[in-house]
């Protein structure tokens, strides 16, 4: 998902209309923070305090994971900072900055693949997941959803057409 978001970036340096382009860059860091927040980390949180819970020796391995989360968060808020006038797709160090960002992300979804969810899944049982997926459902998922596409719709459109 980030990759197609960076290439729609990407094809707003070629853009006539600055101004636009600039919403663009602004709406999407906003978009990334919320699906950060709300949706990737919130699921993950869930699990992850279970799994602590469960295994309270899994806390030090795990912690490393975690403080990516907080991380992330802050590279965003960071980028969110540079002035206006900074945040177009003309400026490198902008552009060098979200792809770090971005690569960042995606070694971080990889720790997860490698270590954290094989850990859950060996460590958690059928009642505790039970238990999780409950809590999740009062999180109301579906709702933050359905706001954030409402805030961010133009980048769902352009997630729903853009190809893998």
């Amino acid at each position: 998902m980030f990759y197609k978001l960076f290439h729609f970036l990407e094809t707003e340096q070629a853009s006539d209309n600055r101004s636009e382009a600039e919403v663009n860059w602004r709406n999407i860091i906003d978009f990334f923070i919320n699906y950060l927040n709300y949706n990737h980390h919130l699921k993950e949180d869930v699990v992850f305090d279970r799994l602590i819970l469960s295994r309270p020796v899994l806390k030090q391995k795990l912690c490393p994971i975690e403080n990516e989360h907080h991380r992330l968060v802050e590279m965003f808020s960071e980028l969110k900072q540079f002035p206006q006038s900074e945040q177009t797709a003309m400026n490198m160090k902008f552009v060098s900055k979200l792809s770090h960002i971005i690569n960042f992300y995606y070694k971080h979804m990889e720790s997860e693949e490698i270590m954290f969810y094989p850990l859950a899944e060996s460590s958690l049982s059928e009642l505790e997941w039970k238990k999780i997926e409950l809590q999740l459902s009062g999180m109301m998922l579906e709702e933050r959803e359905a706001t954030a596409k409402c805030k961010f719709p133009q980048i769902y459109e352009y997630l729903g057409h853009a190809s893998d």
